[in-house]
């Protein structure tokens, strides 16, 4: 119902001069998402291929983090799962679209200029030489995505505290049910069986399940899963520890220097908003 209010209201909005700057801003945002996209694969595969031999800089996070390899799955589902609750925030606050689009491609370029001015060698050396042979495209995505030197900053961390910066609205427990059914999806499909995760997540459910029409505030929900992924990548020995201490500040920096750049979309934004409460 909520869906046709929205179509309905978006359609009268873009026969107006603001509206049509609202619409043409989010396929700018969309397009330079998708660059970002792609410029994180070439930039994985061209420091895999130039950078892999480089040794591990030493860490005292990791003299006194013990290394727990049973979180990899955290580690390699985070990403997907804080892009899961990005969807969840901008079905709540579909009116900063474009706004919001245009900071997080802002957050992926700086981190490519970061990670490419001063490659680093992968905190945990690889038994024998990756194969970087690319056949396809697919394999060229693969390699680039799965690259151990896309280090600083870190994008596990960064990502979803940037979601604590941009996001105002507040949601029902019971979405979080979304991004819960793809990690339960995704190990039962991709991982080895293991009890133990099968029955933390079988608990998060079960704990979750009498309060899933309590409201809580979405930036809450991508503040603890910052935390839980900075937690995780340092002690799989995914990240440095100045990769993940880094992360919150880098990432602050670039929220406050875009929020600066984009005021005016920032402004259209808002009048959108203030339109659409006050006509339903």
């Amino acid at each position: 119902m909520k869906f046709f209010v929205y179509s309905r209201w978006f359609r009268e909005e873009l026969k107006k001069t603001t509206g049509k700057i609202w619409f043409f801003a989010s396929i700018g945002g969309a397009f330079f998402l998708v660059c970002g996209f792609v410029m994180i694969v070439l930039t994985g595969h061209y420091l895999n291929t130039n950078f892999y031999q480089l040794p591990p800089l030493p860490d005292l996070g990791y003299r006194v983090l013990p290394r727990v390899l049973g979180l990899m799955f955290l580690d390699r589902t985070g990403l997907l799962t804080s892009l899961i609750l990005f969807g969840v925030g901008l079905s709540r606050e579909p009116h900063r679209i474009p706004y919001i689009f245009f900071i997080a491609s802002l957050w992926f370029f700086i981190r490519i200029i970061s990670m490419v001015i001063t490659p680093f060698g992968a905190p945990q050396t690889l038994p024998i030489p990756p194969n970087f042979n690319i056949e396809s495209i697919w394999d060229l995505i693969k390699s680039g995505l799965g690259s151990k030197h896309t280090l600083f900053f870190s994008g596990h961390t960064g990502l979803p505290f940037l979601g604590f910066l941009i996001f105002r609205s507040k949601i029902r427990v019971k979405i979080l049910f979304i991004p819960l059914l793809f990690l339960v999806a995704y190990y039962l499909l991709l991982m080895d069986y293991d009890l133990l995760w099968i029955s933390i997540l079988s608990f998060v459910s079960i704990v979750l399940f009498p309060f899933r029409r309590n409201v809580v505030q979405l930036k809450f929900v991508f503040l603890v899963w910052s935390f839980l992924m900075a937690s995780t990548v340092l002690l799989v020995r995914g990240h440095y520890s100045i990769d993940v201490f880094g992360a919150y500040f880098m990432t602050g920096g670039i929220y406050f220097f875009g929020r600066y750049l984009f005021r005016w979309l920032e402004k259209i934004c808002e009048t959108l908003e203030s339109d659409f409460k006050s006509n339903n």
